[in-house]
């Protein structure tokens, strides 16, 4: 393999993982939106009594369980955070490859 040849491999490797970091960070936020919409209307409970326990002052912060349901939300938003990371960098990888072989295939096959 000569010079010219590894550097124009080398080009396609690159173009490759970069359409796989472009589309793997655009599933990484559509999961993330989605994931946080859904998060969103599933906590529908706590954000309406957090604001009652907000509403009833000092007395509503003494009554309430606000510390528990913030912490099911945190470890919610946790897990969904791990799935999103976890679609986009499948993603990637997936185009990622697919994108390097449809240029092989381009270059050795110019049709």
């Amino acid at each position: 393999m000569t010079t010219s040849a590894l550097l124009v491999w080398a080009q396609r490797l690159l173009i490759a993982l970069l359409i796989g970091a472009l589309a793997g960070g655009l599933a990484y936020l559509s999961a993330r939106a989605i994931s946080t919409a859904y998060l969103f209307t599933q906590e529908r409970a706590f954000f309406q009594e957090a604001s009652g326990i907000l509403q009833g002052g000092v007395a509503g912060l003494a009554a309430g369980n606000l510390r528990e349901q913030r912490l099911r939300v945190e470890a919610l938003q946790a897990e969904y955070q791990l799935f999103s990371a976890t679609i986009g960098l499948g993603a990637a990888l997936i185009i990622a490859a697919g994108a390097f072989l449809r240029l092989e295939q381009r270059e050795r096959h110019p049709d």
